[in-house]
């Protein structure tokens, strides 16, 4: 997690003492999360700055007027030196379109409260008699500490700068509790990759690997899997653990999976051609070589995606069945409807489905009956320690077993000896995917790979 924090200094936004951050009224293009210092929350009322509160580091500040869409309701200056974290609206907006219903009108409800506090508040001010010119000066005089009228960001305010002076006594300051350090933390690595995984889309940092898929009963070649990889320009391969469920969580997902179908799609085709071309591959692999990508819940959600499979698939003058849509357990749970209808879609058009990392997720027996599914992947949990625990080998055997009795294949992640594939293959598993057989790898370096396997130079 450290190598992604202050990875992008351009995010980062660093105030002086008394430097104004925004003013009431301004436009927001952001929220701000402080990494170090205090920032100072106020009302601007005529010539005075009635203090509210005073925020320190992991504190989050200016998120209502994103979330509400208004003019900022107050202004925020410097109280010392800070640094500030931007978090862009567009990041905002991409949770707030994937929040829960409930968590959406609380919000609104929110934000109703502290529209109605602030002109309530206004009413109780104006409402005061008007102080007296000595009364005024004594005031001015208590407050002596002279801001710099600089502002620094909201770069669509126009306002004149006001003469006004900063309180001396600041408010109570708001600071993340020590138990929330490691969720400070994870808040700026998560904001750090975000805004890496918008630039590495655009300069194509992202790449795929192909795993191959071995035909158990033959050794063919029978397709591959596509993993998602990135190639950091500074930080090198990126883990998909690591970048995955930031996307998914941020929306980013669906914008990488737009990409990852089509780009498989095309090196499908493209290591088709090079097998058939070549006697001594194209006699180890299958007439129905197939490619499987992986889809989450927020893909079957965009319309614009669904069409796009379909459209590959005659673009690309696929056979039926060559384009493998993986999915989990856990994406059936999110929105059964929705994936449904989507996969039975995809399957009118030619394309596959099977349910991946099965029996490791929210299992039911009642997917198998509802789902347009053809395929089923034995996750690894249950491969890699069948031959030490006899109640995993009855597990395999039994999905196994299950997969035939519905007219479905099967394939076994994890395969990573020899003993693996000749159990799998005795248990009349269909497929194979493993380390014994091949780590993933750049498409480029598939056809070597082939031919150090099948013996042609």
């Amino acid at each position: 997690m450290d190598q992604f924090i202050n990875v992008d200094r351009m995010m980062i936004r660093s105030f002086k003492a008394g430097e104004w951050v925004f003013h009431e009224g301004d436009i927001g293009d952001c929220a701000y999360l402080v990494e170090t210092g205090e920032v100072q929350i106020v009302l601007e009322r005529g010539s005075e700055l009635i203090p509210l509160v005073c925020y320190g580091e992991g504190s989050l500040f200016g998120e209502m007027s994103i979330i509400g869409d208004q003019p900022r309701s107050a202004s925020a200056f410097a109280q010392s030196d800070c640094k500030l974290r931007k978090i862009s609206r567009e990041q905002i907006n991409r949770r707030l379109e994937q929040a829960d219903p409930i968590l959406k009108v609380c919000m609104s409800v929110l934000i109703g409260h502290l529209k109605k506090s602030l002109a309530k508040y206004d009413e109780k001010e104006n409402a005061k008699p008007e102080l007296s010119l000595d009364e005024k000066l004594r005031l001015a005089a208590d407050r002596a500490v002279k801001p710099s009228m600089q502002v620094q960001d909201d770069m669509s305010s126009t306002k004149e700068q006001p003469k006004m002076t900063i309180p001396s006594a600041k408010s109570e300051v708001v600071k993340a509790d020590p138990l929330s350090q490691e969720m400070f933390k994870q808040a700026l690595y998560t904001i750090n990759l975000e805004n890496d995984l918008d630039k590495a889309l655009k300069d194509e940092e992202l790449v795929l690997f192909y795993q191959p898929i071995i035909e158990a009963n033959t050794g063919r070649l029978a397709g591959f899997e596509a993993l998602m990889r990135w190639i950091h320009p500074d930080r090198g391969m990126i883990s998909p653990g690591d970048f995955i469920p930031v996307a998914e969580r941020s929306g980013q997902m669906v914008a990488m999976t737009h990409w990852a179908v089509e780009q498989a799609c095309q090196d499908l085709c493209y290591l088709r051609d090079l097998f058939l071309a070549s006697v001594a591959l194209s006699a180890n692999v299958s007439e129905k070589m197939f490619m499987s990508v992986n889809f989450s819940s927020r893909d079957f959600l965009d319309s614009e995606l669904m069409d796009k499979v379909q459209q590959l698939l005659k673009n690309y003058d696929l056979p039926k069945n060559s384009l493998k849509i993986e999915v989990t357990e856990s994406v059936l749970v999110s929105s059964p409807r929705e994936v449904t209808n989507a996969l039975n879609n995809c399957r009118e058009h030619g394309a596959s489905v099977a349910i991946d990392d099965f029996g490791t997720g929210y299992s039911s027996l009642s997917y198998l009956q509802t789902l347009p599914a053809d395929t089923l992947k034995i996750d690894q949990a249950f491969i890699r320690p069948m031959h030490n625990d006899e109640r995993h080998m009855a597990l395999v055997e039994s999905i196994i077993h299950l997969a035939q009795r519905l007219d479905m294949v099967t394939v076994a992640e994890g395969v990573e000896t020899e003993l693996d594939a000749q159990s799998l293959a005795s248990l009349q598993c269909d497929y194979l995917q493993g380390y014994y057989f091949a780590r993933p790898m750049p498409a480029q370096d598939i056809i070597r790979w082939a031919n150090d396997k099948w013996g042609e130079d």
